[in-house]
């Protein structure tokens, strides 16, 4: 999250840390969430956009952050030289129940994210999944 991914230089560092475990023969399930003060800034950017966003907005706005930070761990693990796919919540499932902005996970399809191992190394976006009528959610 924020604390580690603190910028784009901090990309490269997760970049060098998944690459040793890689290459040590570990099958690599990255988790990034937003680069640090992105989360909120969406928040703040919400808030003066809406005097009451909605709960599933704020979640949607949020959301942009933490697949642009999966995005962008991809981009740089490719130029790694690091074999990675970047799944999202909706291509493994992840569901989750209640409130959209504290939802808690209740399922998971694990194939895909078996099948990205096999080609290298997985990326979700942390702090996301799929509502029960099939929205976003936080974590």
């Amino acid at each position: 999250g924020g604390s580690v991914l603190t910028d784009r230089e901090a990309l490269r560092r997760a970049v060098h840390e998944i690459y040793r475990w890689y290459r040590e023969g570990w099958r690599v399930v990255a988790v990034p969430s937003a680069l640090a003060g992105e989360t909120d800034r969406r928040l703040r950017e919400a808030h003066q956009t809406s005097a009451r966003p909605g709960a599933h907005a704020v979640a949607s706005a949020i959301a942009l952050g933490e697949t642009e930070s999966a995005a962008a761990l991809g981009l740089a693990l490719d130029r790694a030289g690091v074999p990675a796919r970047v799944l999202s919540p909706g291509a493994i499932e992840l569901l989750a129940d209640g409130p959209p902005l504290d939802a808690t996970p209740r399922s998971v399809r694990t194939g895909p994210i078996e099948r990205a191992l096999d080609a290298g190394v997985c990326i979700v976006p942390g702090f996301l999944a799929i509502g029960p009528t099939g929205e976003t959610v936080t974590l």
